[in-house]
């Protein structure tokens, strides 16, 4: 093996071991879908002996229009609490609840 053929190699090896911690550690500081409600859990009090609905927000501009939402963005967990009727909308990336509401999920729809 010539010198060129072993730097090469050695250079090929560094940037896939620095990629692969770079990622591991990325995926360290990023809250996953699945501990939305653990981290929720550390800034307001949730309610006991409910497991929540989590949906994480794909495309904000859908939900324009509704005051919940107003400050929402793509990345966004929402976590709802439908006995205890109440909603929280969380930003994983700042680790801060954008919006907490009280939901009502036993209305009807108009005009019945």
């Amino acid at each position: 093996m010539n010198r060129k053929t072993l730097i090469s190699i050695l250079v090929v090896l560094l940037v896939v071991a620095g990629a692969f911690y770079y990622f591991k550690i990325y995926k360290l500081k990023t809250p996953q879908t699945g501990d939305a409600v653990e981290m929720v859990s550390k800034l307001i009090m949730l309610p006991e002996g409910e497991k929540p609905t989590v949906a994480t927000i794909s495309d904000p501009a859908l939900l324009q229009g509704q005051p919940f939402f107003a400050n929402a963005q793509k990345g966004d967990e929402l976590l709802i609490y439908s006995v205890a009727q109440k909603a929280y909308l969380y930003r994983p990336s700042i680790n801060k609840l954008i919006e907490v509401s009280v939901i009502n999920t036993n209305a009807s729809p108009q005009g019945q």
